[in-house]
């Protein structure tokens, strides 16, 4: 679900997880279906913005500190 950002945030809810579990050929974001006058902007895929968070997001710094950072919330 941590690499779900990435597909959410350019309008993508629903993706294969090639990257994610073997055992799972689909994810979807936990949201139900968005409502369709939405005027939310997305990111552009592999945009400079996109990118920028895909390196945050996959950072193996973070992903390895992550939980510490859960249960402070």
């Amino acid at each position: 679900m941590w690499y779900g950002i990435l597909h959410h945030v350019v309008d993508e809810h629903e993706w294969v997880a090639s990257y994610e579990r073997e055992d799972v050929s689909n994810i979807r974001c936990n949201h139900g279906p968005l409502p369709p006058d939405r005027n939310k902007a997305y990111l552009e895929k592999d945009s400079d913005a996109h990118n920028a968070l895909r390196n945050i997001v996959m950072d193996k710094r973070l992903q390895n500190n992550i939980h510490y950072y859960l249960n402070c919330r």
